[in-house]
């Protein structure tokens, strides 16, 4: 549940209005919860919302040219749920760390980002999303090869947009494309993570009470939690990888040999992927007054992957805590934050007074 509080600060017919969001974590996050609680919060009559300014993770609302304010905010909220979820995992991360220093095991290689010139503490960073920004549009001013070369590696389709020319759009597209995508290189490296402290703690067992004490306990606690979630670790999947299985599930749901952006829209509300279900927080169409499904499908399918993150870093929770005992016996703590306060900004414009 997350609870807005607000007040307002008027300058000219523009209305700044500062508020906090307060996110309740224990209970999960939810990106559409994220939206209505925000709604909710700033309905009037008086003036009409233009965007959100979340300074924590640099969005500026008046940064962009506002069509649909709807989208917008949503994007914001996008990249604050994703914020949010690198939030919780950070102590997980921290505390695999410290496990295999006590341990011996070694995984300094796996938590390197190999692109960009990135780094673990990046990722983690508030500012990460302007880290990339930064990178990307450094690539995308000087070395359009280069970039290029990138979203094929990251599996990341390009050129995406064919009805909408617009330069700034598509390279916002292209850097949260990116930063979406890094997770991928996050998973894969906690999957070795987990499969080397299984590992060390073997060997350990064996030198320090001549039987799989820790080990045995490790390994019923990754079957039992992650199971076969923990295949998608080695191998997650990409932007490109995610459109293709929505074009094909379109097809068949269609009948057809090619399908539109108004069907690939319509599709996703029936998509689902084998043990995750409705891979999707957002109450679809994105904005019922404003139909951009080239737009709103460009979004649905990042917000999958940062979906399927945040659905794999709830796992990795319940993973770290069932084995908690084990964190214990090598004097290793584990805290959560239950709850955030974020401050905000929405920026509007008054409506004209009735006279």
């Amino acid at each position: 549940m997350t609870e807005v509080v607000t007040t307002s600060v008027s300058t000219a017919s523009i209305i700044t209005i500062p508020a906090v969001l307060s996110i309740d974590l224990s209970s999960g996050i939810n990106m559409q919860q994220l939206y209505d609680d925000f709604i909710a919060a700033n309905t009037s009559t008086a003036y009409t919302i233009l965007g959100i300014d979340i300074p924590i993770i640099g969005i500026d609302c008046l940064q962009y040219k506002t069509i649909d304010p709807t989208f917008d905010i949503k994007e914001a909220l996008s990249r604050l749920y994703n914020y949010l979820s690198k939030l919780i995992l950070q102590p997980i991360i921290t505390a695999l760390r410290k496990l295999a220093e006590a341990i011996g095991a070694v995984i300094g290689d796996f938590l390197k980002i190999p692109i960009l010139d990135l780094t673990i503490e990046d990722f983690f960073s508030d500012d990460f999303y302007s880290i990339v920004e930064r990178k990307v549009t450094a690539l995308w001013e000087n070395s359009k090869a280069e970039l290029l070369r990138l979203l094929e590696e990251l599996g990341i389709p390009w050129p995406w947009f064919d009805q909408i020319d617009d330069p700034e759009l598509s390279l916002r597209k292209i850097i949260k494309d990116i930063a979406t995508s890094i997770w991928s290189f996050i998973w894969k490296a906690v999957g070795k993570i987990i499969a080397a402290i299984k590992i060390a703690l073997r060997a350990y067992d064996i030198t320090t009470f001549g039987f799989p004490k820790f080990s045995e306990l490790w390994q019923e606690v990754v079957d039992a939690v992650l199971g076969q979630i923990l295949s998608f670790f080695t191998i997650p999947p990409t932007i490109e990888e995610l459109y293709k299985a929505l074009e094909d599930f379109a097809k068949e749901l269609f009948n057809l040999p090619f399908v539109t952006w108004e069907q690939l829209m319509e599709a996703v509300k029936k998509f689902k992927l084998p043990i995750f279900g409705y891979p999707l927080d957002w109450k679809l169409p994105l904005n019922i007054k404003f139909d951009f499904p080239e737009k709103d499908f460009s979004k649905v399918i990042s917000d999958i992957l940062i979906w399927i993150s945040n659905f794999f870093v709830n796992l990795m929770k319940k993973f770290i805590e069932a084995v908690l005992s084990i964190l214990e016996a090598f004097g290793i703590q584990l805290k959560f934050l239950t709850s955030i306060n974020i401050p905000i900004s929405v920026c509007a414009v008054e409506n004209p007074k009735n006279t």
